[in-house]
């Protein structure tokens, strides 16, 4: 399968105290990393499968509940209310609420177009290398980005704005290397949307692309919404970024070895109708 792109080493050593504040990151019991050095853990992850932090539980001490997307409440107790809560992002009557902040006006028109990790990932070395980019374009399957992409139409029916929710999932892993010694792998966002191209019959322009309008760290990885402004026909092709993080960490020194590498993963590439 395909994937990501280009990436540029930054290695970075750590200090005293480092090691154990990134076993502390990786969800990890220290007294159980002397286990048999081939034995792979989740990163970070709760009991439930879910990272620290998600899913806040309502200050009563209940059980969280679900967000209702439409009652003006924060029933699930993360901070983020209605359509502005990433469990409401993919309704398309979100969408609608989503585009009204850009765009008011406008109505949902067309079928929506989903895009698989198939599609995206296909789509990666079409794109190419953004336009000044030091590095080059290196596609792989390590990250699946999906996507949907929702239209909305003025009164002549025309497509002027576009509503698009994409999904990286990422894997993140420890690895024991030796008795007290494990590689951590994970993923941040030194920048999200990097690059993004459109054509309009034979004109073609690329900038960096339009800010996301919410995202958000989920249990499947980062959820991110963006709405834009779009002329009829034109072709949008989207690149995301991220930031691979290595650490080789190593509790009797203590210390550890960071490896940064700036990836552009899987591309979202549709045609306005």
């Amino acid at each position: 399968m395909l994937g990501l792109v280009g990436c540029g080493e930054e290695p970075a050593r750590r200090g005293d105290g480092d090691a154990g504040a990134a076993a502390d990151a990786a969800g990890l019991d220290l007294g159980e990393l002397t286990r048999d050095a081939a034995a792979d853990v989740d990163a970070g992850a709760t009991a439930d499968g879910a990272l620290p932090g998600d899913g806040a539980v309502p200050s009563d001490g209940g059980a969280a509940r679900p967000e209702v997307c439409d009652s003006g409440t924060d029933e699930d107790a993360d901070g983020r209310i209605d359509c502005a809560d990433d469990d409401c992002w993919s309704g398309v009557d979100c969408a609608a609420v989503h585009v009204a902040t850009l765009t008011p006006g406008l109505t949902a028109c067309h079928d929506p177009v989903l895009r698989s990790v198939a599609d995206e990932d296909a789509a990666c070395p079409a794109v190419g290398t953004p336009l000044g980019s030091e590095y080059p374009t290196v596609c792989a399957g390590e990250v699946d980005v999906s996507a949907t992409i929702r239209f909305f139409c003025d009164a002549d029916s025309d497509v002027r704005a576009v509503w698009i929710s994409e999904l990286a999932v990422l894997p993140q892993r420890n690895v024991m290397l030796g008795a007290r010694r494990f590689e951590r792998t994970y993923y941040e966002h030194s920048f999200v949307l990097d690059y993004e191209r459109t054509r309009m019959g034979a004109a073609s322009f690329s900038r960096m692309g339009p800010s996301p309008l919410y995202e958000a760290r989920t249990t499947d990885g980062v959820a991110i919404v963006t709405v834009r402004t779009v002329e009829p026909g034109a072709s949008i092709e989207r690149l995301l970024g991220l930031a691979r993080i290595v650490s080789i960490v190593d509790l009797d020194l203590p210390m550890s070895m960071d490896t940064r590498s700036n990836l552009r993963v899987g591309a979202t590439q549709f045609t306005v109708p």
